[in-house]
């Protein structure tokens, strides 16, 4: 019995890994053990000679990523006996740091999840409410997945080696409940502007675009000045924190096809609208969806006109513009003469003579109030009337109004 104890073998192997080359291979000695001879090789080549070890550990460096290396270990005993040795098995991968993932929406319902990971060559796992749904690698950064609409899921990845499973340090709690979107051309075409005492008032209807899909209960929304949207966070409960907030109902916004908001300023400025769509979540609470809208402050222009005719010189159209802002532009002028009995709405109006059409120009200095002069030629008739149209282009954020009064 004494002779088998002196060929134990070495127990606990284990390795410890140091760096991204190094690492700490250890072991326990069996009772009478004087010496351990460590034969080192990768798997796919033999062992060289072995190197002789006093200690329980050994440090070993220059490992390459994806090797596997073997171990031999045989303990040495008294009598220069030594046992028949046990092997141990190492596979050398990345050191998988704690990684964090986010998430955007590319379209509808379809979302990218992406992180960031230096160590090429794993598997990511993205997972949906715990349930692994799609993988890539980890050098691709990313991976698109499809949730279901009108709900909110809890998106996580995990990357997957031999040694272990490394988990994303958070979750994204993603909503598929969409915002109803702003319709910013109906938005505009329906804003309108009204002198106060000391400013201006605004009435902003303001139009979403399609039919409010299932779920919808109604619409928390908010316009401001000062370049800002407002966030979902900042509504506690049914109380509006954010000022200047409305409510309105689903049975409100169906009855009247907009989400009426007025407001009063001071001085030139353009709006940010946020709206938040509200969808219950079928758990008793609900989820805000948002969606935002950038417009510009109306433009109101009265432009006074006429034609005057010296002696000797060519008649001349005089236009004054006074516009409720500075403006950058000066509108396209087309004076146009017809029938005394015709009626003109438009320049393009077949019963109609252009007489002059004078092209949009650019203002070094914004101003609200243009003054301009320009000659007309030969082709005036006192007999006829005249029409004068004003039109600006380029403007699609903002409504443009341009009221024509002769002189």
């Amino acid at each position: 019995m004494g002779e088998d104890k002196n060929f134990e073998e070495v127990t606990d192997i284990s390795i410890q890994k140091l760096s991204d080359t190094d690492i700490i291979l250890s072991w326990v000695n069996p009772r009478g053990c004087q010496s351990v001879d460590i034969y080192f090789a990768e798997e796919s080549g033999g062992f060289g000679s072995p190197e002789r070890v006093d200690d329980s550990s050994k440090r070993y460096g220059g490992l390459v990523f994806g090797r596997t290396y073997v171990f031999m270990l045989k303990a040495k005993h008294p009598g220069f006996q030594e046992s028949l040795g046990i092997s141990h098995s190492y596979y050398h991968e990345h050191t998988i740091l704690p990684f964090a993932i986010s998430h955007e929406r590319i379209d509808g319902y379809l979302y990218r999840i992406s992180w960031k990971i230096p160590a090429p060559g794993y598997d990511v796992y993205v997972l949906v409410n715990g349930v692994a749904v799609g993988s890539a690698k980890t050098e691709d950064g990313h991976l698109d997945i499809e949730l279901p609409p009108n709900d909110y899921h809890v998106v996580s990845a995990e990357v997957r080696s031999c040694a272990n499973n490394t988990a994303s340090i958070n979750k994204e709690r993603i909503d598929t409940c969409l915002p109803m979107e702003i319709d910013k051309a109906a938005t505009v075409n329906q804003i309108a502007e009204r002198s106060i005492s000391g400013g201006y008032g605004v009435s902003i209807p303001i139009s979403l675009a399609g039919l409010p899909p299932m779920g919808v209960t109604g619409f928390y929304y908010v316009v401001h000045t000062d370049n800002k949207w407002a966030e979902a966070h900042e509504l506690d409960g049914d109380k509006n924190v954010y000022t200047g907030i409305r409510q309105c109902t689903l049975a409100n916004y169906e009855r009247n096809g907009i989400l009426p908001y007025d407001m009063t300023l001071q001085g030139e400025g353009s709006f940010y609208i946020t709206v938040f769509t509200v969808y219950e979540d079928g758990r008793g609470g609900r989820v805000l969806a948002r969606a935002c809208a950038h417009i510009g402050r109306p433009l109101h222009a009265e432009v006074y006109w006429g034609v005057k005719k010296k002696w000797l010189e060519p008649p001349r159209l005089e236009v004054e513009i006074r516009a409720n802002m500075p403006i950058l532009s000066c509108p396209r002028l087309v004076l146009c003469a017809c029938d005394k009995s015709a009626r003109l709405l438009s320049y393009k109006d077949p019963n109609g003579q252009i007489l002059c059409d004078i092209p949009q120009e650019s203002l070094e200095e914004p101003e609200a109030v243009i003054k301009r002069g320009f000659n007309i030629g030969g082709r005036y008739d006192k007999e006829k009337k005249l029409y004068l149209f004003a039109e600006l282009a380029g403007d699609a954020q903002r409504k443009v109004t341009f009221v024509p009064k002769p002189l």
